[in-house]
């Protein structure tokens, strides 16, 4: 699995070789993990790797969904890097995501946008760069999908995979 040390100058270079100097960095999750401490994990981590950046957390930016539907198709291509953080399933183990989630890492990875996976594992983040997104079977929109590692995946731009959830 690609994982790469927290506050490491590599990690900064890489993604600023990418996105320019002060980019804007969309931090993106599941409704249901914004009040978890991972979260605000995640946006501390961020915010101490790229000083520079424009963070955008999902949890301030969108009020209700509605407000992310009316307001994402502008805002997508505004944004120059991003990061989903997710919290283990308790049951399963699985990094899930929703369908907001699933759509947003969808419509940044069509435009070339890259994309990082926060990991909260033994109380640090741990980014991870390589990754795929799939369908799960899941039973509510918070769980359509889920992020596995891979190693075959380019750095910061997931494979999406579609098609039954398995």
């Amino acid at each position: 699995m690609a994982i790469l040390s927290p506050h490491t100058d590599q990690f900064g270079a890489d993604l600023l070789a990418l996105t320019g100097d002060s980019p804007r960095v969309y931090l993106m999750g599941r409704i249901v993990d914004y009040r978890r401490p991972a979260y605000s994990d995640a946006l501390r981590w961020l915010r101490s790797e790229l000083p520079k950046a424009d963070i955008v957390p999902a949890r301030t930016r969108w009020r209700a969904n509605d407000d992310w539907l009316d307001g994402w198709p502008a805002f997508c291509p505004t944004v120059a890097a991003a990061a989903v953080v997710t919290v283990p399933d308790p049951d399963s183990g699985r990094h899930l995501i929703g369908l907001g989630v699933f759509d947003e890492i969808d419509d940044l990875s069509k435009l070339g946008r890259p994309v990082l996976w926060l990991c909260p594992s033994a109380g640090r983040i741990q980014p991870v760069t390589r990754f795929r997104v799939v369908p799960n079977a899941g039973r509510t929109w918070s769980d359509v999908g889920r992020l596995e590692p891979d190693d075959d995946a380019p750095p910061f731009h997931p494979r999406v995979v579609y098609g039954l959830a398995t």
